[in-house]
């Protein structure tokens, strides 16, 4: 490579991003300001001014309430830029107006600021972790609870595993304890960055559950101490809701390295009551260290943490003394993977999304409409099952569209593919009727303008937008998703 002179130092580099950053901030918060405005001096109008700004009811009324919270306005220097976290500061502000009184949200907020607890830097993550404590969340460590049908004693638990034995397992933790984990407060994060198809069903484990019970001679689930998110044991704990039982025997723990908890997921998927990762899933939980900057964009560093972090000669055994084709294959789509930064996807079950999809305003099985995954002959199925069909009676069919795909680039892709072929069907279909083809009865056939519609599309992508569209189960339209 030819050596130039560097323009800049770091520290200019620094001090130009910090600036940019910053003017990020005030054009945030002066949106926000403007928005509050607008719905102000039209009170009646607000649902044209969101549309006209693509944007749905549900987040221009978060953009009005970051400019309606003082706090905000007062500590904008202090905070980040991004609205997603602006608007979860509002959340804990107003928790903290609930639990300790009017006019105490302030003060508590203010007081978390001048502490550096919250400051440009935080991320969602640290005000939610924030706001779970507020709420409440604790460990629980009862001896005794009744689930399945029988009694399960975490002492005998205890006895079956040694917290030396279970240190020396995990040296990545440190182990709190065994104690019962609420279900009722699960945090759906459907193993992002950790399985790329999410968490999958698994009913041969349900049955062995509701058949045999609780196996106590199995290590069960890690709950992460901080905030009560799952460090590992997500399939187990998804089958105890589908059988409808509220609690579940636990291990609490904190990971030493917190920025490893994708590795540990990965790592910890080797145990009866997991399916493997594989390449695939090592793959997405690397590519997002990348991302996230945990990990730097080299071949070698790449290969390093694959090796050192996620164990991979475990998963992939050396040959000869040489290190397994497949680690370096790994490490090259990683590369590649990363070479334009996406954000993942999240991904679930067909009747996961059907349960979400009830929490919204819409409804899969209304007359004419179906929720449908992309990809395939997917096209094809929606024209002949649906569209058809519909056309025959005079109506519009309806569809609800979820990808099942790694990434964002790979999602947009495919709904793009999907619309573009399924508007292809129909313009094809009525070329064979067409002016130059066939006149019925002296009428000329002309294609309808609007022969199907998508209703909406599930928010999957892991961006600021899509985030607070799944947490307020709303679907984001077509042009939103494609930004």
């Amino acid at each position: 490579m030819t050596n130039v002179k560097n323009r800049l130092s770091v520290d200019e580099h620094v001090a130009r991003i910090l600036e940019i950053d910053s003017k990020i901030r005030v054009n945030t918060l002066k949106k926000a300001e403007y928005i509050l405005a607008a719905s102000e001096e039209y009170p009646d109008r607000q649902e044209t001014i969101a549309k006209k700004l693509g944007m749905t009811q549900g987040t221009f009324a978060k953009w009005i309430a970051i400019g309606k919270n003082k706090l905000i306005s007062d500590f904008q220097d202090n905070l980040p830029s991004a609205f997603s976290i602006l608007y979860h500061i509002v959340v804990l502000h107003n928790k903290y107006e609930k639990h300790h009184g009017t006019g105490h949200g302030y003060g508590m907020t203010a007081k978390n600021i001048q502490d550096n607890i919250i400051s440009q830097t935080s991320s969602y993550n640290d005000i939610d972790i924030l706001i779970k404590c507020l709420d409440g969340w604790r460990p629980v460590f009862e001896q005794t609870r009744n689930i399945l049908g029988r009694d399960v004693n975490l002492g005998v638990m205890e006895k079956n595993f040694a917290p030396s034995e279970l240190q020396e397992k995990y040296p990545q933790l440190e182990i709190e304890g065994f104690g019962w984990f609420d279900l009722n407060e699960s945090i759906a994060d459907d193993n992002i960055g950790v399985r790329t198809k999410g968490t999958e069903d698994a009913p041969d484990l349900r049955n062995d559950l509701k058949v045999s019970g609780w196996d106590t001679s199995f290590i069960p689930p890690i709950i992460n101490l901080l905030d009560g998110t799952y460090l590992d044991g997500r399939t187990r704990a998804k089958e105890m809701i589908k059988l409808g039982e509220r609690w579940m025997p636990v291990i609490y723990a904190k990971l030493k390295e917190p920025d490893n908890q994708r590795a540990f997921g990965i790592v910890a998927n080797k145990h009866t009551y997991a399916k493997r990762a594989n390449k695939d899933d090592i793959v997405s939980a690397l590519s997002q260290d990348v991302n996230d900057g945990i990990c730097p964009r080299g071949h070698d560093k790449i290969m390093l943490r694959l090796i050192e972090v996620y164990l991979g000669n475990e998963f992939y055994t050396s040959e000869n003394g040489r290190k397994n084709p497949m680690l370096q294959r790994i490490v090259n789509e990683v590369w590649e993977e990363t070479s334009n930064p996406d954000e993942i996807v999240r991904n679930r079950e067909r009747d996961e999304w059907i349960t979400w999809l009830s929490k919204t305003k819409h409804n899969h099985d209304a007359p004419n409409t179906c929720l449908m995954m992309v990809g395939g002959n997917r096209p094809e199925q929606f024209f002949t099952r649906h569209i058809l069909p519909a056309g025959i009676k005079g109506k519009t069919a309806k569809v609800i569209l979820y990808v099942n795909v790694r990434t964002e680039t790979k999602a947009k892709e495919a709904v793009t593919i999907f619309k573009r072929e399924v508007d292809q069907l129909y313009t094809d279909m009525f070329k064979t009727v067409s002016k130059a083809n066939l006149s019925v009865n002296g009428f000329d056939l002309k294609q309808p303008e609007e022969t199907w519609e998508i209703v909406g599309i599930i928010p999957q992508i892991q961006n600021e937008q899509q985030q607070i569209a799944f947490t307020d189960y709303e679907l984001v339209s077509y042009e939103e998703y494609m930004k």
